[in-house]
């Protein structure tokens, strides 16, 4: 057994925006020296990682669909180990009326991991104030209760008492109902971070309503039954050398991608496609990951000196792997708005920005051909990145097609293109793939 402070944190109302919240409690936390990591509750990485811009470690994901209750446990023990608190947000049961959620029971919701994390559940219920009281349905799991959109500072107490009595459930806190930021939060683009003066102010909100001391020792009422760290780290031969991009064009990792690279012994080196001419020397390895390289195209097409390495990289057996604007970099052409661009020229399909996003529903896919990622009928899974997709270019060359019937993911020579976001806590054997690449030759 093992004791892991956590705590889940449920979006009960469909219609309420519980990013307030969330970043004010985070902001709180943090303003009072506690070290928080957080949680989603789905492994669908996001343009901008706002959790992590306030609490200093980048956000993680777990995901009940895509991983096993044990993996799940053994993600978070990894993923806590910096830190005092872990926060795991998800969505729980719907409006008032609703008896349960369609995405509790589906596994989207928190439900599922607040079962097989056995978490101290917090709802963030939205209460503008005691002439707006109302009861919505609480999860199934609710062990506290936050209250998210407070107009009057003065009725807390009265609210509070109001909720204990009637739920049996302890009010740990409020957000106050701050109109100008929610607003600005609303109409956040997705990729653009929050100002550090809301979350400064929504933190302060936070905290002074906050009953530290309750939410401390939710935090720490259970034990968790977790597998014991082990050394499964294979032996190479060499060390492999891993160039992963880090610009302002590409980026997108999960953390636990790289760090289960270095545990199993790989040396990962930043590149980068905008500002550099070459790989690093003796790179093995290429990670593209995703990003918005919709807005560089035009210096990423003129750096024909690292496109030149990468094609040079490809051609002499090197390996690549690329997801979402990292895989669209490697087209032959780039599509922007109506606007070709010269790409990398590795992939022999054309890649084009979606005008609207596909859904971010997880998928299940098979391989249809054999290669380092894995063996023909192996089962790959993950969320389709819904802003880019693959056309066929008029000729194909030999080594080169679809992994995937749908074309989701797709090769040339050892260069792989996915525009289905891994997670490679799902995908047990991709990391390792990966990591044995440069000791086994598979075509």
């Amino acid at each position: 057994m093992s004791h892991l402070p956590r705590l889940g944190l449920a979006h009960v109302a469909r219609t309420s925006h519980p990013l307030s919240a969330v970043l004010g409690l985070l902001g709180g936390l943090t303003r009072r020296g506690i070290q928080v990591q957080h949680f989603g509750s789905r492994a669908c990485p996001c343009l901008t990682d706002r959790a992590g811009r306030v609490t200093g470690l980048p956000g993680r994901h777990l995901d009940p669909l895509l991983m096993s209750p044990e993996k799940c446990r053994e993600v978070l023990r990894l993923g806590s180990r910096r830190c005092q608190l872990s926060v795991i947000e998800g969505q729980g049961i719907g409006s008032c009326g609703v008896q349960r959620s369609a995405l509790w029971e589906s596994g989207f919701g928190l439900g599922h991991l607040a079962e097989s994390l056995d978490l101290p559940v917090i709802a963030i219920v939205p209460c503008r104030g005691w002439d707006d009281l109302h009861l919505v349905e609480l999860p199934e799991h609710c062990d506290a209760i936050l209250l998210d959109g407070l107009e009057f500072a003065s009725e807390f107490l009265a609210i509070q008492r109001a909720y204990r009595v009637i739920t049996k459930k302890p009010v740990i806190g409020a957000i106050e109902a701050l109109p100008m930021i929610r607003a600005g939060l609303r109409h956040l683009a997705e990729d653009e971070p929050v100002p550090p003066k809301w979350v400064e102010a929504l933190g302060s909100s936070f905290l002074r309503f906050a009953d530290l001391g309750t939410l401390r020792r939710l935090a720490e009422s259970r034990s968790l039954e977790v597998a014991s760290d082990k050394d499964t780290s294979p032996q190479f031969t060499r060390r492999m050398r891993i160039a992963y991009a880090d610009d302002d064009a590409f980026g997108l990792y999960f953390p636990d991608t790289l760090e289960t690279l270095e545990a199993f012994g790989a040396e990962l080196v930043e590149c980068s496609p905008l500002r550099h001419a070459d790989l690093p020397p003796g790179t093995d390895f290429v990670l593209l990951g995703c990003g918005r390289p919709e807005f560089f195209m035009a210096e990423l097409s003129a750096n024909m000196s690292f496109t030149s390495a990468l094609q040079e990289h490809v051609y002499q057996g090197g390996r690549i792997f690329a997801e979402g604007g990292g895989a669209a970099y490697l087209a032959r052409t780039v599509w922007v708005d109506g606007h070709p661009f010269r790409g990398a020229g590795i992939l022999p399909f054309s890649a084009m920005l979606q005008s609207t996003q596909r859904s971010s529903q997880p998928t299940r896919l098979r391989l249809e051909h054999s290669s380092w990622l894995g063996l023909a009928g192996d089962e790959v899974c993950g969320y389709p990145s819904g802003r880019w997709k693959f056309f066929n270019e008029a000729d194909e060359p030999a080594n080169s097609g679809r992994l995937t019937a749908g074309g989701d993911l797709v090769y040339h020579r050892h260069a792989i293109g996915s525009m289905i976001h891994l997670h490679p806590a799902a995908l047990p054997d991709l990391v390792g793939s990966i990591a044995r690449s440069h000791e086994y030759a598979l075509s």
